[in-house]
């Protein structure tokens, strides 16, 4: 109540899960509420990345109008019981499994074409070095002139 009457907001630094967050505290509604914030080493100033921008772009009414179209069908009212947090329901999954003995597989969610191409690359160069420690550890045989 003293912060809301105050008009000031906290700011605090917290540890979680080994990583350190910046953090705004302020009074909302009877409550007190978090919400983390960056670092000013994590926020990417515009200026580098201008030169990556395209430059001088116009657009037409048509386009802008047609951008605005858009946006507009797609605004709908907030409902956050839309959203799960598909992680946590994952974990307790697995705790679920573990409890009941059901063994666990955990599989790689990573189905990008770059991480596939990566594993058969990191696959192919572990089977030749395999190939050519085989071949080294095998014995060549030699063959006998007869007289």
């Amino acid at each position: 109540q003293g912060m809301a009457e105050s008009n000031v907001v906290g700011i605090a630094k917290f540890v979680l899960r080994n990583k350190e967050y910046l953090a705004a505290i302020r009074p909302t509604d009877n409550v007190i509420t978090l919400s983390t914030m960056l670092f000013a080493d994590e926020i990417v100033q515009t200026k580098e990345i201008e030169n990556d921008l395209p430059s001088n772009v116009e657009l037409s009414d048509k386009e802008m109008n047609m951008a605005k179209t858009l946006i507009n069908s797609l605004i709908t009212r907030f409902d956050p019981s839309k959203y799960e947090n598909e992680y946590h329901k994952q974990i307790l999954d697995m705790i679920d499994k573990k409890a009941g003995s059901e063994q666990t597989v955990v599989k790689s969610t990573d189905t990008s074409p770059y991480f596939a191409g990566l594993m058969d690359a990191l696959e192919a160069s572990m089977a030749a070095i395999k190939k050519t420690e085989t071949k080294k550890k095998t014995p060549r045989k030699t063959k006998q002139k007869s007289a």
